[in-house]
């Protein structure tokens, strides 16, 4: 009885994946999965920069977002270069031989935090560029 419930819900759950498409929205910037997409097609990041210049509202989100992951991918340099700075001390004749850098190391963890910080916040505005985009777009039923 058990598999025959399991079995009936996955059917159910079939069906309800494959709905009707006529909902669809033109004109609109969607994210599915990585990609954006409008009209059922991907967008690079050209052609989404040149769909969110069209509205004026936009634009501050978009350049901050862009400002944004331009910083965060810099801090990931000094973020690696204090993590190989901060590695233990492996030459034997070293007097400080097995000793590591805690200083370095938790500078790389404070940048790595700050580069992660930096990209979420990036990504954040770049969702309300998009959500100032459609809504400056009719939807068409």
């Amino acid at each position: 009885m058990k598999p025959l419930v399991f079995f009936l819900l996955f059917c159910f759950s079939i069906k309800a994946a494959a709905q009707d498409s006529s909902f669809a929205l033109y004109g609109q910037i969607t994210k599915k999965g990585v990609n954006w997409r409008m009209d059922g097609s991907k967008l690079n990041f050209k052609e989404l920069k040149s769909a969110i210049y069209k509205v004026p509202e936009a634009i501050p989100y978009y350049k901050r977002a862009n400002n944004r992951k331009v910083i965060g991918f810099s801090l990931l340099a000094p973020a690696v270069a204090f993590a190989f700075l901060g590695t233990m001390n492996l030459d034997v004749n070293s007097p400080r031989y097995g000793n590591n850098r805690s200083g370095f190391s938790a500078a790389a963890i404070i940048t790595y935090g700050t580069s992660i910080f930096f990209m979420a916040s990036s990504l954040k505005q770049l969702r309300k560029a998009v959500g100032k985009y459609n809504e400056g777009r009719k939807l068409i039923y």
